[in-house]
């Protein structure tokens, strides 16, 4: 056998284990006060952690990488706590993001925000993308925003990472987009 066929073939066998390795995910569970879980499809990489100041008030549940490339993602669902209190509007949803975009702008790199739509779902919502032109010591250069409509819940939720490649940003919005509200 050739001998550089033979190490390609062993090249290649070695590297698909840690590629899929790397894609691995688990669903996770995280309880909402009366209010049954959110249900989500998370990269086996990377931690959670869930932070309520109040028992019976929205949880947010923070990400980040157990190793690597540091990124950090925070989720916050919420729900019509009481009777007569509803939760904005799919149309609401949208002028609150246009309204973020342009205050983010400020910031940005980009002259124009463009504002992107969660679809080929039940969940609907609205996010956008912005570079910081100044990024402070500690603080990230690459933001993503925005609010989704997961059944009864409504959530909001922020991917901050200093890393341009599309990997981290991407399987967050597939993680929430993907997300389930479970009674």
């Amino acid at each position: 056998m050739n001998y550089i066929k033979y190490i390609t073939i062993l090249f290649v066998f070695s590297i698909v284990p840690n590629k899929v390795m790397a894609n691995e995910t688990s669903i996770r569970n995280y309880t909402l006060f009366n209010n049954g879980s959110l249900q989500l499809t998370v990269p086996d990489s990377w931690r959670d952690k869930t932070e309520q100041q109040l028992k019976h008030l929205p949880p947010t549940v923070t990400f980040t990488p157990l190793n690597g490339t540091s990124f950090h993602i925070l989720l916050s669902p919420m729900w019509a706590y009481r009777e007569g209190v509803s939760l904005p509007s799919l149309e609401d949803t949208k002028q609150l993001i246009d309204i973020a975009a342009e205050h983010a702008r400020e910031q940005a790199v980009e002259g124009s925000i463009k504002k992107h739509e969660f679809k080929n779902t039940g969940n609907k919502g609205y996010y956008y993308s912005t570079t910081d032109k100044a990024p402070k010591p500690g603080e990230y250069k690459y933001m993503t925003q925005g609010m989704i409509h997961i059944g009864d819940l409504f959530a909001t939720f922020t991917i901050l990472t200093n890393d341009d490649s599309v990997d981290i940003g991407d399987t967050a919005l597939k993680m929430i987009n993907g997300a389930e509200h479970i009674n």
